[in-house]
């Protein structure tokens, strides 16, 4: 559920995203995590949000179950024979760009593909993607597809699998939808938008308020519960289609609010 500048292996992806609200403004808070294994040294995942003001969300970096909780218990959309402390939550400075690490990763927050390549020298040399023909064809190519998105490029090398999601916020262009990043490939070439690809993802969704979707939420880290960016309960769906069109997650807020899941929920996406 991301694309790499550089050839890659990427497993175990659980995501969400959870519509709230900051000082009466609507806000989509979007969590993301996988395990990640670069094939070509300093690597980078890029993730666009539909939205601006993106930043850090505080607090989920200190979990360790919050991703493997809020969805284990996603359905499948092809059924497949199985063979401590309280939490300070804030969010990140306001900023047109950041660059810092987080856990196994340095991330860069910019509100557009274009500012991308003015700050990828503070990245760390062994985490930072070269500065290739490959890398300027990518954030060209998000500058044509999504050009109005913000971005967040997760910089790292070797091979990472951490115990927390990188999660952001930002204010949404279209509040009455939901948007995941899915747009997926791993060898380092420009994707294809809406070509059959295998999919191999966790997707939740929640809304502030709602506490009668599908599937309460119990945390194990302490502390998680009802902060606003974990939501109580979600639906959702395990999408792991073998020809499931390339693209990301987009879903309109009422079929969430009605508690619609699984494969009932995958055909409403936009």
């Amino acid at each position: 559920m991301c694309v790499t500048a550089e050839p890659a292996s990427i497993q175990k992806t659980r995501t969400y995203v959870h519509a709230t609200k900051l000082d009466g403004v609507p806000v989509h808070v979007c969590g993301y995590q996988n395990k990640a294994r670069t094939l070509a040294g300093g690597n980078c995942m890029f993730l666009n949000y539909a939205g601006t003001n993106l930043r850090l969300v505080r607090g989920p970096e200190r979990t360790r179950t919050f991703m493997d909780d809020m969805t284990f218990r996603l359905p499948e959309l092809v059924r497949v024979p199985s063979a401590g402390s309280m939490f300070d939550f804030a969010f990140g400075s306001r900023a047109e760009l950041v660059v810092e690490d987080f856990g196994d990763y340095t991330v860069i927050l910019a509100q557009g593909p274009d500012d991308i390549l003015s700050v990828l020298d503070q990245v760390p040399d062994h985490r930072r993607p070269g500065r290739t023909k490959r890398l300027e064809e990518m954030i060209g190519f998000y500058m044509s597809w999504s050009p109005e998105d913000s971005f967040v490029l997760a910089c790292f090398d070797s091979e990472v699998e951490p115990r927390h999601p990188i999660v952001v916020s930002y204010e949404p262009r279209n509040a009455d939808v939901l948007t995941i990043p899915g747009l997926d490939g791993h060898d380092g070439k420009v994707p294809l938008p809406g070509a059959p690809v295998f999919r191999d993802f966790k997707v939740a969704f929640g809304v502030q308020g709602m506490d009668n979707l599908p599937i309460q939420v119990g945390y194990g880290d302490y502390g998680v519960q009802g902060q606003p960016w974990a939501p109580n309960c979600v639906t959702g769906f395990v999408d792991n289609r073998p020809d499931g069109p390339n693209g990301d997650y987009v879903v309109p807020v009422w079929a969430v609010e009605q508690g619609l899941g699984g494969s009932v929920l995958a055909g409403m996406m936009l």
